[in-house]
């Protein structure tokens, strides 16, 4: 019967090889191991990696606002200077008064509104007027006229008639006129007009057994500027331009007696004279 003999070298060196086949296979499972668990799109090339930054949007037009510094406020004065005059809040009580002022009563007053239209007339005349309660003064007469104006989109028509208080004629001697003014602007005025008279002439004329028949019409267009309105002092330039129609002798100052009713003062025919004319104005 064959015994095998072991002895310590040839053990020794049995399980050294079976340590360096146990490592080896290790190794070779853990890089199969590494090699299944990366992921990697092979398309794509590889760029280095770069740091994750956050940065806090900016706007176009706006500044980024510097660092708040906190300054210590001195509390007493030091090196000569004097103590800080910063606003100082204090905790105030809820009852104190200067939190809410105490109500005050309101005065009591006499007066009442008014109830009726005459209380309202007689409040209304109490109140003094302003010069701007006042229309503006467009002309002191027929042949003067101001310096005012209307205001723009404001309109006003105005009938006259001139008649004399004693007349060798009688007080049937009278003349007719019409005016409408419209505001053009604060500084435009513009104006149309027409006037009339037919009635013999306020004082006779010598030198005629009859009195001849008087006749004359205006109409036409005017317009004002106001070149200076400052401190109460006005200046404007006034201009028209009118036909101006004459009749004399005839029956212009008589009812239906034909042209040979009266002599007329342009010359010796003893009938009516007529003439049309243009004349205009500046001022």
């Amino acid at each position: 019967m064959n015994e095998t003999v072991f002895t310590p070298k040839i053990t020794r060196g049995f399980f050294l090889l079976c340590s360096v086949l146990i490592a080896g296979f290790s190794e070779s499972c853990l890089l199969q191991a590494k090699a299944q668990t990366v992921w990697d799109n092979a398309d794509k090339p590889k760029d280095p990696a770069t740091p994750l930054e956050w940065n806090t949007p900016i706007e176009s037009g706006e500044s980024v606002a510097p660092p708040m510094v906190w300054h210590k406020v001195p509390g007493q004065a030091r090196d000569g200077q004097r103590p800080s005059t910063s606003l100082i809040w204090k905790i105030l009580e809820a009852n104190d008064s200067r939190v809410i002022p105490p109500p005050q009563a309101e005065p009591k007053s006499k007066a009442s509104s008014p109830t009726t239209a005459k209380d309202v007339e007689a409040l209304r005349n109490t109140i003094p007027l302003k010069p701007s309660d006042y229309q503006p003064l467009l002309r002191l007469s027929p042949l003067v006229s101001t310096a005012e104006t209307l205001p723009v989109e404001q309109w006003r028509i105005a009938f006259g008639t001139i008649s004399p208080f004693e007349s060798d004629t009688g007080t049937g001697n009278q003349n007719y006129s019409v005016n409408l003014d419209i505001g053009f602007n604060d500084s435009l005025l513009l104006s149309l007009f027409v006037s009339q008279a037919d009635d013999p002439l306020n004082a006779p004329l010598t030198g005629f057994t009859t009195q001849p028949g008087n006749f004359w019409q205006s109409y036409g267009a005017a317009a004002r500027w106001q070149v200076l309105n400052q401190n109460n002092w006005k200046l404007a330039i006034s201009g028209s331009l009118e036909g101006w129609d004459v009749g004399s002798g005839g029956d212009d100052s008589f009812d239906n007696a034909g042209d040979d009713a009266s002599p007329n003062i342009f010359n010796d025919s003893g009938s009516r004279v007529f003439t049309r004319n243009i004349v205009g104005s500046l001022s």
